[in-house]
């Protein structure tokens, strides 16, 4: 179901900046942007928009509790 979620997010979506991932997990989500974030060449920052359930949302900010990413 999440691939055709992301699908059809990059057909509404025009921005050539876009990067859409289904990714297995939310651990290895929050490092896949992590992971954008320092190969950044100009130094700019990546933007992760978290969505779905309460219990997914909730592991996400579970895991960026202390950090300074919220």
């Amino acid at each position: 179901m999440q691939k055709n979620f992301a699908k059809r997010w990059g057909e509404l979506d025009t921005a050539s900046s876009t990067n859409i991932q289904v990714l297995p997990s939310v651990e290895e989500a929050v490092e896949y942007v992590r992971n954008l974030e320092m190969n950044q060449q100009d130094g700019s920052k990546v933007h992760a928009f978290i969505t779905g359930s309460v219990h997914l949302v909730g592991r996400a900010l579970g895991m960026l509790e202390g950090v300074d990413a919220l």
